[in-house]
């Protein structure tokens, strides 16, 4: 197929399939963006936005009062349309097209992906048509209820998620994972948030695993604190394990007790700062925390996450810089249907382990229909990558208790990333808008192959149109 016929294909495509994406043109892509601006604002206290998504209705009304655009109403929407983006460096095309019903607060919602990427990534688990790739993305039923200080959300199906406050990803549960098949239970009480989860994850031989996680937060004008706990489990043949299920049990404590729970048990807390039109927040991931000194085996390195952050709003201007670093061996044990992994892609940090990155971004918006964007990014990766087998050099010949175990951060041949992107972003109406995008990436030793050096343009043209009809039930 030629070019202009794969874009045809692509454009014609949405009105023969029925797709969605509740608002966003990729999920949390844009949008994750705007919450971290307007969230320093004192008109947004009420809203968290460590767990994400939320009604898209509710940043929408947000918007009405920053920028005075126009927006649906809260009661009965009807959504349907198409999100096309093009990328001319590498001839890549990607086409999500929409649809979702709101009636009062009962949502209906289904989407569905395709594009010509999937085939050229490794980690790819699916079906390859005529250099075609797609799956069901997201198809969910959620519930929400408000009782003036209490309020619950039940969500049940495929969607995304994300826990945490990054920006350019989240440690413990981010959109970069492929979305869940899941039953989600959100509670809140003034500024206290509870969410459980329990997903299925994608089948390893004869191994079935499963995902259960829990979460609880606060909330005021001054700070946000947060805990999460999850655990990934299975076993041949396996099902969901009733102890797991229950979301008011600190799983690592059951894996300890026991008997027979083996597991992947991870820890995180984050937090944010609010300042006057500012915020500092963290993240802190443990996986496994090396507590005693006993054994050669204690020698294992431990395997940590962490994410310090700064935002800034300043009248228009939404700027923000980020640190990550990952240790080697976070997210994966010794156990390969125990890693933190769903469909080849990391449930947390979408880059995987073994890195470290600087990130700086802004946003400016010159008004309500046009904003600019500007990101420089580095990233180092080691050797480590999610992708590699699990090892324990702190094992081998010579090593003990006395002359000890160390290795460097991050491992190995280092791959080092640069990239400078600016963009352009027109919104017609809050369902209308186009965008553009020009990004420079510079490598260094790429693949971890010393001296392979890299440098590529890439520019990206995306188009969003989404019908919205309100209508009454009356």
């Amino acid at each position: 197929m030629t070019i202009l016929q794969k874009f045809l294909f692509l454009l014609i495509l949405p009105y023969s399939i029925l797709f969605s994406i509740e608002n966003y043109p990729k999920p949390f892509e844009r949008s994750f963006i705007h919450y971290r601006y307007i969230q320093n604002f004192p008109e947004t206290t009420e809203y968290n936005f460590s767990e994400l998504p939320i009604s898209p209705i509710e940043p929408l009304s947000l918007t009405t009062r920053l920028f005075n655009s126009n927006t649906p109403g809260e009661s009965n929407v009807f959504n349907i349309g198409a999100y096309p983006l093009l990328n001319t460096s590498s001839d890549n095309y990607s086409l999500r097209s929409i649809l979702s019903i709101n009636i009062n607060n009962f949502t209906v919602h289904n989407t569905m992906i395709l594009n010509t990427i999937l085939e050229d990534d490794p980690e790819y688990i699916g079906f390859d048509w005529r250099n075609f790739t797609g799956y069901a993305e997201e198809g969910y039923i959620k519930l929400r209820k408000k009782y003036n200080s209490f309020g619950f959300v039940f969500t049940y199906g495929r969607f995304y998620d994300s826990w945490g406050e990054a920006r350019t990803d989240q440690l413990f549960l981010s959109p970069a994972s492929r979305p869940l098949d899941q039953l989600k239970m959100k509670f809140r009480y003034k500024g206290f948030t509870f969410i459980s989860k329990n997903a299925q994850l994608d089948k390893m031989g004869v191994f079935n695993r499963f995902f259960s996680a829990h979460r609880i937060t606060f909330k005021n004008n001054i700070f946000q604190i947060g805990f999460s706990e999850s655990v990934v489990y299975g076993g041949e043949n396996g099902s969901f394990e009733m102890t797991y299920l229950n979301p008011f049990l600190i799983f690592h404590g059951e894996k300890k007790n026991g008997p027979a729970l083996d597991s992947n048990t991870m820890l995180a807390i984050d937090g944010r700062l609010f300042l006057k039109n500012k915020s500092i927040y963290f993240e802190f991931l443990i996986d496994d925390y090396q507590a005693d000194a006993e054994e050669v085996n204690d020698l294992e390195p431990n395997e940590l996450g962490l994410i310090f952050g700064a935002d800034f709003s300043i009248d228009k201007l939404y700027l923000g810089i980020e640190f990550v670093s990952i240790t080697n061996r976070t997210y994966k044990t010794s156990v390969d249907h125990e890693w933190y992994i769903h469909r080849n892609i990391p449930i947390g940090y979408g880059e995987g382990s073994d890195l470290w990155r600087a990130n700086i971004f802004s946003r400016y918006y010159y008004s309500q229909d046009w904003q600019f964007d500007c990101e420089i990014d580095y990233l180092v990766k080691g050797e480590g990558e999610m992708s590699q087998p699990w090892d324990t050099p702190w094992n081998d010949d010579g090593i003990t208790m006395e002359t000890g175990y160390d290795e460097a951060f991050p491992t190995g041949i280092l791959e080092k990333q640069f990239s400078m992107s600016m963009g352009a972003f027109r919104m017609f109406d809050h369902n209308k808008w186009i965008s553009v995008e020009l990004k420079y990436i510079s490598t260094e030793n790429t693949n971890h192959i010393t001296g392979v050096d890299e440098d590529d343009f890439e520019v990206s043209f995306g188009l969003s149109w989404l019908f919205t009809k309100e209508f009454n039930l009356d």
